[in-house]
């Protein structure tokens, strides 16, 4: 596709127009992935930037489109695992699969669905039964100019307003608009030249791309009907289903909110003139039956918003809800102040030597935005639970934003009677087994294969679980531990009491069926024996329910058999390097070229190995996460590897990983980041910086804090404003200049607590409250009343 080329606005008129809290680029975007996305939570709109021929794909988070008539069950493999299990152990992990998917096909309905390849060599693909989608889109075409100039368009994340600036030869234009997140309305203003007559057609209609990757794809599929109608100055679109596969439905509406000429225009479409300002308004809602006519009412709704508050009563009221929680964390870090595109900044990254500031706060700042107008009733739940998923929120808990925290915990837990279903059905065991990809409708695991045979992957539902016992440790709410957090770990220790019935030679449980995603070892299948990552979320599970349980000062009848499992856990293996092995069990030889370190669980998400704890452990994962190639560059296994080496203190690997991101084409100019280097727009990175660069700052776990442990030759100067520490601690404020020699730190604490502190840096001195302490070994024992807070100082240096 050739390119349009656009004149960008000069530097020195970009002046009081680029917040220091945003982003700005030269040109606008010419497909859906180059827009910029804002949003609510429950409605989106994707805003391609085009002077003349704009064009905006409204969403709504509920919009999945079932693609069956019937969800099929989880495979009754519970009456087959004993078979399972024999191929498994006698080494026949490729038949074990297979037999799995068999008995789905004939006894499980899944004959039809899923497709058995005909050469056995060739991927099993495993069953989609949803299909993601947009609403409609707005197209907005204006009266084309001549010679057009100075083109800029910005995104404010403190209060989601973008602009769009450009000039020709009948003076300066400007459209601006935000979706405000407490009335759901999509607000614009377009601001004329004076003495201009504008001349628009807007038109709603079904978006379609051609292009798109299945991953992103968001055009209407043809299972979507759909009708638009237009009235004196206003257009109405209406999707809904084949009523056969779901009574669900939608309504998009458009209409002009300020004084104008309409005039209506055939198929959705709507002719306007105005004169100084025009304001428009959008919607859309979701409905769980449709209703002919529904779009009506939302028009009349939505319509009442703007009338009663205006442009600029929505804004001051946007700038208090979405800008409370953007502040919630700032991040300034020195020579980040800029009035640069980013596709400048990205240029500069490219002819520099180091990480460029200015990037690493932008994406702070963007990572944090994309999960407030990604929350809504839903979290973000884009691809697979786990990988991608939980790097999507990763970034809430520490960085502020609990709150956005519940509707991630909600989903999960409407989902609990599926999930036991999943436990039941699949191994006949008592607990949950929560599914591979978040579906809105359900929580079956219907979906794998027997390349994928996610059906045995039961590791997931505790990586699930790690945010809700986290956000514990963050807000220290004890009522939230003991009515949510203590019942899900029950149920997943309940499913593991059940799970582990056989033991080897040694006496220690065994671990079968498993998947370690989505690796095999060298000569074997995709099912396997004592994946490492399912031990260590096994270990996480039953050490943070035990901690929990004691904490409320419960009685357990099943502690004692909690701690029996902890005990007879697989010892782990190393490979004749030292390095970390993927699975426990002496007959797999690794496959070390793959994109994914499920393995190193202990270290990221969880906090089982550090070296001031673990130190030998803590090698033997340093060891992995070099060793291993990066396979096809997918964006979440590089983001597992950076969580490894910066918990892990590998600062080199570190840098060279960050370089990676934003040097090989995996952030776009719009700030989104892709799965692939230069495709494939996906949300892996971005949800995730955040908490990266959180953890470059800080390392926390309970009784134990490390601050600046990554920030060497990466991070030398900055300041930082709102983290929640894993161990009941807030950090109120930290500035530090490495240069200079120097930190100060404001804490406030959660929770009355002994905490053991250390530095990243080689300390001289460190002071609390003005008091000089002493230092064992780079750290000191700091001691907090609940409430209290306290200034921490420290002088660095050789």
């Amino acid at each position: 596709m050739r390119r349009k080329i656009y004149s960008a606005m000069p530097l020195e008129k970009r002046v009081g127009r680029v917040p220091r809290h945003g982003y700005c680029n030269g040109k606008p975007g010419e497909k859906y992935g180059e827009a910029m996305q804002i949003g609510c939570g429950q409605m989106s709109a994707s805003i391609y930037g085009q002077p003349y021929e704009e064009q905006i794909v409204y969403g709504q988070e509920k919009l999945y489109l079932p693609t069956v008539k019937e969800v099929p069950p989880p495979p009754p493999l519970a009456g087959h695992m004993k078979e399972i299990r024999r191929l498994l152990a006698e080494g026949k992990t490729y038949e074990a699969a297979d037999l799995a998917s068999d008995i789905a096909r004939e006894e499980g309905g899944h004959g039809g669905l899923l497709k058995k390849p005909e050469n056995p060599e060739d991927w099993e693909i495993p069953i989609e039964c949803f299909f993601r989608h947009s609403g409609a889109r707005l197209r907005m075409d204006l009266e084309k100019g001549a010679k057009m100039r100075d083109y800029l368009r910005t995104v404010d994340f403190g209060s989601g307003e973008i602009c769009v600036y450009w000039t020709d030869e009948r003076g300066e234009w400007l459209r601006k608009g935000f979706v405000s997140r407490e009335r759901f309305v999509h607000v614009q203003k377009l601001v004329i030249p004076e003495g201009v007559r504008a001349e628009l057609v807007l038109r709603l209609e079904p978006f379609n791309e051609e292009g798109e990757h299945k991953w992103e794809k968001m055009s209407l599929p043809e299972g979507v009907l759909w009708k638009a109608e237009s009235e004196q100055d206003a257009i109405v679109f209406e999707g809904f289903y084949d009523r056969e596969v779901s009574p669900e439905g939608y309504a998009v509406v458009v209409w002009t909110a300020s004084p104008a000429e309409t005039e209506p225009g055939p198929e959705g479409s709507l002719f306007v003139r105005a004169e100084g300002e025009l304001l428009i308004g959008s919607a859309i809602r979701h409905f769980e039956t449709y209703v002919p006519g529904c779009g009506r009412k939302v028009l009349e709704e939505a319509r009442a918003v703007l009338e009663a508050q205006g442009y600029a009563g929505l804004l001051e009221e946007q700038r208090a809800s979405h800008g409370k929680l953007m502040g919630a964390s700032v991040l300034e870090l020195a020579g980040a102040e800029t009035l640069a595109t980013t596709e400048e900044l990205l240029a500069m990254q490219h002819e520099g030597q180091g990480l460029r500031p200015e990037l690493l706060e932008k994406m702070y700042d963007a990572g944090r935005f994309f999960q407030i107008v990604n929350t809504g009733e839903l979290p973000p739940m884009i691809g697979q639970w786990n990988i991608n998923v939980n790097l999507q929120v990763c970034g809430a808990n520490i960085t502020g934003m609990p709150e956005l925290m519940k509707p991630y915990f909600a989903f999960i837990e409407k989902n609990l009677p599926d999930f036991r279903r999943n436990a039941r059905e699949i191994f006949g065991c008592r607990g949950i087994v929560a599914d591979i990809h978040p579906d809105l409708h359900n929580g079956l695991l219907y979906h794998f294969s027997r390349t994928w045979p996610h059906e045995f992957y039961t590791a997931g539902t505790g990586w699930m679980y790690h945010e809700f016992y986290y956000y514990y440790l963050c807000t220290g709410d004890r009522v939230f531990l003991k009515e949510h957090v203590v019942p899900g770990l029950k149920e997943i220790a309940a499913f593991y009491c059940d799970f582990l019935t056989d033991t080897d030679a040694d006496g220690n449980y065994l671990f079968y069926p498993c998947l370690s995603p989505e690796n095999n070892p060298v000569g074997h299948g995709p099912a396997t024996v004592n994946a490492v990552m399912d031990l260590m979320v096994c270990r996480e599970v039953l050490e943070n329910l035990i901690q929990a349980v004691r904490t409320l000062g419960l009685k357990e009848p099943e502690m004692a058999r909690w701690e029996e499992m902890l005990a007879k856990l697989p010892p782990l293996l190393t490979d004749e390097e030292g390095g970390l092995k993927e699975w426990a069990w002496v007959d797999y030889e690794e496959n070390y070229n793959h994109r994914c370190v499920s393995h190193h669980y202990g270290v990221w998400p969880a906090d089982q190995i550090t070296f001031e704890e673990t130190p030998e452990l803590a090698r033997a994962v340093w060891i992995s996460n070099r060793k291993r190639p990066l396979e096809n560059d997918s964006c979440h296994g590089v983001m597992h590897r950076l969580f490894t080496a910066i918990r892990l203190g590998d600062r080199e690997y570190t840098g060279r990983l960050l370089h990676m991101l934003f040097e090989y084409g995996f952030v776009n100019p719009n700030l989104t980041t892709n799965h692939y280097p230069y495709r494939v727009v996906f949300p892996d990175m971005l949800g995730s910086m955040p908490a990266v660069i959180a953890e470059m700052m800080v390392y926390a776990k309970p009784g134990r804090v490390k601050l600046l442990p990554g920030v060497r030759n990466l991070i030398p100067a900055g300041k930082i404003k709102g983290l929640w520490l894993y161990t009941f601690l807030k950090i109120r404020e930290m500035e530090w200049d490495l240069e200079e020699g120097w930190m100060r730190a404001e804490l406030a604490a959660i929770e009355g607590q002994e905490v053991t502190v250390g530095f990243g840096e080689t300390v001289r001195a460190c002071r609390v409250d003005g008091k000089e302490v002493e230092l064992d070994g780079g750290s000191f024992v700091l001691k907090v009343e609940k409430g209290q807070e306290v200034v921490l100082e420290a002088v660095f240096g050789g």
